[in-house]
């Protein structure tokens, strides 16, 4: 959604950096973490500014879903 639909929207009215700070603080707002805010917000942006690189989704799928792995890992060495 945020990269196929919402950043290939707001990237048709603003320049690239514009639409990934738009996108990635609507990413991180969506995720309800006051906390990590500003982390998610980067990632956010970083995805969105690879999908603008690569003209394409599939590295912004692949980085959300190592960094998912990555902090289910952690949460369960945390246990």
């Amino acid at each position: 959604f945020f990269r196929g639909l919402l950043y290939s929207v707001v990237r048709r009215y603003a320049s690239p950096g514009l639409a990934a700070l738009t996108t990635g603080l609507v990413f991180a707002a969506v995720h309800l973490q006051v906390v990590n805010f500003m982390p998610i917000a980067v990632l956010g942006i970083a995805f969105a500014l690879s999908v603008e690189r690569t003209r394409s989704v599939v590295p912004a799928v692949v980085m959300h879903a190592l960094n998912n792995a990555a902090a289910l890992v952690a949460a369960y060495v945390q246990r």
